[in-house]
């Protein structure tokens, strides 16, 4: 039980330099790259290698600052400039897209692996790991939660009509529903016949049917319906 508990604290007490440093980098990348594979299978901006990245990039200044601690550099200036920086990047995630603001959850992701790879390089790389698994949980298991009190969707057929002439209006279609991350086979439109296409589309919940309205003022759409079932 002492040697786990050990374990549970700094890692610089268990494994002697550089080998700590090596092993706290890979921990960094680890627990990066956890939060980086659940937003990469929902097709959002920062995925595996920005978010491992990300994580490293903390702990990595964070141990140069602790390496600088016996020196006449202050240690704590180095580290706290990573939440500026970091705040770019989150700035950089956010958009918005007519209308509607989107990237707020990657945005958040990001400002935590950060803080994730602060407590790592600090030597704490299990508690590092730990902290990953709660926030993969909290996305994964919270969406599921506001599914559950907003009830099920309630799916329906719906067929688009365009000028397909230029093929412009289907590059327009497409590039919206990647705009909205709509990823569903099941959800993209499928070309049915020469200026048409058919998807479905959740249309009990608000935020799951907001490019709607949005593909209907594509210039070239002539019209949008929602098929009889």
């Amino acid at each position: 039980m002492g040697s786990w508990a050990a374990w549970l604290g700094d890692i610089h007490r268990m494994v002697s330099t550089p080998g700590a440093e090596v092993l706290l980098v890979l921990v960094a990348a680890v627990a990066g790259g956890l939060v980086g594979c659940e937003r990469e299978l929902k097709a959002k901006a920062a995925g595996v290698r920005t978010l491992a990245l990300i994580s490293v990039g903390s702990a990595i200044y964070t141990m140069i600052s602790i390496t600088l601690a016996g020196g006449r550099f202050d240690p704590a200036r180095i580290a706290a400039q990573i939440v500026p920086g970091i705040g770019f990047l989150g700035a950089g995630a956010i958009l918005r897209e007519h209308g509607m603001i989107v990237g707020l959850t990657t945005a958040a992701s990001i400002w935590t692996v950060a803080a994730i790879g602060v407590v790592v390089g600090a030597g704490y790389g299990v508690a590092g790991l730990v902290l990953s698994c709660m926030v993969v949980t909290i996305l994964i298991w919270v969406q599921r939660l506001e599914r559950a009190l907003l009830g099920p969707c309630r799916f329906g057929r719906f067929r688009i009509s365009f000028e397909a002439a230029s093929g412009k209006a289907w590059i327009r279609i497409c590039g919206l529903f990647d705009d909205h991350h709509v990823v569903d086979p099941a959800l993209r439109p499928t070309a049915s016949g020469d200026g048409a296409a058919e998807f479905g589309c959740c249309d009990e919940h608000i935020q799951h049917r907001a490019h709607l309205p949005l593909l209907a003022q594509i210039p070239e759409v002539r019209s949008l319906e929602r098929m009889k079932s």
